[in-house]
């Protein structure tokens, strides 16, 4: 379409323009739910939906990051145990 708008006819943009809602489907929005036509690579309804639903994201990765330190910590501090353990048995032993 090398056409330039303003060299479009009425009828011509008329024509541009239901094409265009003709390939928006009913979707709902990922962060509020909101059902309204949708292109095919639209997830959100507005930008201010999409801002928020990545910094949800990135909080969630963050926790799940603080939660594997955690577990991390946890296996760490046994292993530990577990090793301390070992060299006290072998100290033990005759």
């Amino acid at each position: 379409m090398g056409d330039i708008l303003n060299d479009l006819t009425t009828e011509q943009l008329a024509a541009i323009r239901e094409r265009a809602l003709n390939k928006l489907t009913e979707r709902a929005c990922v962060w509020c739910g909101k059902i309204q036509p949708m292109r095919a690579d639209q997830r959100f309804c507005c930008p201010a939906h999409r801002a928020a639903f990545s910094r949800a994201s990135t909080g969630l990765i963050h926790d799940e990051l603080i939660l594997e330190r955690r577990q991390w910590h946890i296996d760490r501090d046994e292993l530990l145990r577990e090793i301390a353990d070992l060299r006290r048995q072998l100290a033990e032993r005759p």
